[in-house]
């Protein structure tokens, strides 16, 4: 049976005014046919098929602007909203997992002559085939933003490194109120995809805190831990520096002792043994392993490139702002 639906995604549980007429024009879509579709206007349609509804445009029988897809899944409703152009989604694309009134998952990806949904119908048959992009994933319920590569069809790739950051504003259990808003870079807990809060996985990570005060718009600065983590805090061997700013991309391969100077300033650095987001003993162990100390700063690297290209795609949201804000109220237009 065909569905939207796809591996990881259905693990995420835990215009103008427009008028009726009977007759329809030519579609030629790959997927939805005349008989799946109804005219209300112009060449404003309204679709359905195998429980896949569109409520769009389409000129010269293909889609044309920006549509909806819809498909309810169990207690679930799934959103595509995406730009067409000649009847392939080409553009960005907003998927929307409404699990409840008040909570949903959403994430924004690019999409290049993308037959919907016949392309992901073909991926989620064949996994080694699906594409991934850089995009973003947000949480509505408990606000947090995840940044990075994501494929169509798995969503989290369980060996890409992700920038999360987290700003719920109650207390939680799962997210240290001092790290509220602060920037991991690591990979994703996939045990967590099905709990409240999305969270990164134990081991080697970072932990960037940007002190907004002394910050610009052409330098962060702040604090940044590199190291191992367990339960989104420092633990285990690590290095955190007290005033940290970015460091120039030509000087990634320098070894760490070699690059840091003063490196026993403890007004500028802690080095060492980290327990419960605490130091609890100082040594130089962690930066001793230069192989592993570039290699992942490189991948923080990456990761701050990741947040960017999402910063971007959230875009979506204020372009489309109009039919984002009230999808039901869009849709309920192709009914009067």
């Amino acid at each position: 049976m065909k569905k939207i639906i796809l591996t990881l995604i259905s693990l995420l549980l835990l215009i103008p005014s427009l008028s009726f007429s009977e007759s329809a024009g030519k579609i030629i879509d790959t997927y939805f046919s005349d008989d799946d579709c109804v005219q209300v206007e112009d060449d404003y349609y309204r679709c359905n098929n195998e429980g896949i509804s569109f409520y769009g445009k389409f000129v010269d029988g293909l889609q044309e602007g920006i549509g909806i897809y819809k498909q309810i899944d169990s207690d679930m409703i799934i959103y595509f909203v995406a730009e067409h152009q000649k009847g392939k989604v080409s553009g960005e694309g907003k998927t929307i997992i409404k699990i409840n009134e008040d909570w949903s998952r959403e994430f924004i990806l690019p999409y290049y002559d993308f037959d919907y949904p016949n392309d992901f119908f073909e991926m989620a048959t064949n996994q080694s085939e699906s594409l991934s992009f850089s995009g973003v994933f947000y949480d509505n319920w408990n606000n947090f933003l995840i940044f990075g590569e994501f494929d169509y069809v798995n969503l989290f790739l369980e060996d890409n490194y992700y920038a999360m950051q987290y700003f719920n504003e109650w207390p939680s259990e799962t997210i240290p109120p001092l790290y509220r808003g602060c920037v991991y870079t690591a990979k994703v807990d996939l045990n967590s995809i099905t709990k409240l809060v999305i969270t990164p996985k134990d081991g080697l990570a970072s932990i960037g805190c940007i002190d907004y005060e002394k910050s610009n718009e052409n330098k962060n600065v702040g604090t940044r831990y590199i190291g191992f983590i367990k339960n989104m805090r420092e633990h285990g061997k690590g290095f955190k520096e007290l005033n940290y700013s970015q460091r120039p991309a030509d000087t990634l391969e320098i070894p760490p002792l070699d690059y840091f100077k003063d490196i026993n300033n403890k007004e500028k650095f802690e080095t060492g043994d980290f327990s419960n987001g605490e130091l609890v003993s100082t040594n130089t162990d962690f930066l001793q392993n230069s192989k592993q100390y570039i290699n992942f700063d490189k991948e923080t690297y990456t990761a701050g490139w990741n947040y960017v290209i999402g910063e971007e795609r959230l875009k979506f949201n204020e372009k489309y702002n109009n039919i984002l804000s009230d999808i039901d109220g869009f849709i309920n237009l192709f009914y009067q």
